[in-house]
């Protein structure tokens, strides 16, 4: 009897890191030798990637990882580009040969996009002076932004993101089980709208945010320089969201005492660069609240 293969479909490859790296070599003129490994298996592939004693990072991204696709990717990498050229300390894209930073490879799940970045030496560690360091950092981010345009379009994190969204993602999880649960994250969720949507932020209390500074997307070198990377959450919303981040994931990972010293530390940086104004401190305790929201509605 012959065994014939039977066809499924496939939700998840793993691209090989001797052939993504190949193909960087080739569509970026990289010199031997070269060398690639799988470095990070997450919501993407992350290889480093090591070509003429150089490191680089590749990000494979998900397929589908974006509702509106290239367009997307393409916002991140002009908007990282555009930090790096006003002197940011962010992990930024490499022009590749034909002068683009994106790429795209056919996986058998479909189209997944991919680029390189430059490597951020050091360690993940935010101790003592870092964490202000860390929040001027993030500060001068956000002011770097404000002259940024891209013809691109990317998420926007306000109220149907942080709240409509999620709540429909996991009424559609929990079903008819839970009942209280749902009805509690409702009740909560439309406190919160409520308190937020009245508000009013303008100038530069609102535009392009990092959409991810909880604290790990970053490393210190040997020398104490700071480079941020992964901006994968980016897009536009109220800069005061990304300190709720912050601190969201401060709630869940120190205990009390070392919560409130990182927190003050890092709001100190931050407002020695920015000051936040009144509504903006205001409405952090709320935007925590969102973003634990979005947390479960992004993993259900």
């Amino acid at each position: 009897m012959t065994l014939t293969a039977d066809r499924i479909s496939t939700v998840r490859s793993l691209v090989a890191a001797d052939t993504i790296g190949a193909l960087a070599a080739e569509r970026y003129g990289f010199g031997e030798p070269i060398e690639c490994k799988l470095a990070h298996r997450g919501d993407n592939d992350h290889y480093v990637l090591t070509a003429s004693d150089q490191k680089y990072i590749i990000r494979v991204y998900r397929h589908n990882k974006h509702s509106q696709g290239e367009s997307e990717y393409l916002f991140e990498l002009a908007w990282l580009d555009h930090l790096h050229r006003k002197g940011m300390p962010v992990s930024h894209p490499i022009r590749r040969l034909d002068g683009g930073f994106l790429g795209a490879v056919s996986a058998p799940e479909g189209l997944r996009y991919w680029a390189v970045f430059t490597f951020a030496p050091g360690r993940q560690s935010l101790e003592g002076a870092q964490l202000q360091m860390y929040g001027q950092s993030i500060a001068q981010i956000h002011l770097a932004s404000d002259d940024f345009i891209c013809p691109h379009s990317r998420v926007r994190y306000d109220l149907e993101t942080l709240i409509d969204k999620p709540l429909e993602q996991i009424r559609l999880f929990l079903g008819d089980r839970n009942k209280a649960d749902r009805e509690f994250l409702t009740t909560l969720a439309e406190g919160v709208r409520a308190r937020i949507g009245p508000l009013s932020f303008t100038g530069n209390e609102y535009g392009v945010i990092g959409g991810d500074f909880h604290g790990f997307n970053h490393h210190f070198s040997e020398g104490n320089e700071l480079t941020h990377f992964d901006f994968d959450m980016c897009g536009y919303g109220w800069r005061a969201y990304d300190l709720a981040i912050f601190r969201f994931v401060s709630l869940v990972w120190w205990s009390p005492p070392n919560l409130e010293r990182r927190w003050t530390d890092l709001l100190a940086g931050y407002e020695s660069v920015r000051k936040l104004s009144a509504k903006e401190l205001s409405a952090i305790p709320d935007l925590v609240l969102l973003r634990h929201l979005w947390v479960i509605g992004y993993v259900t």
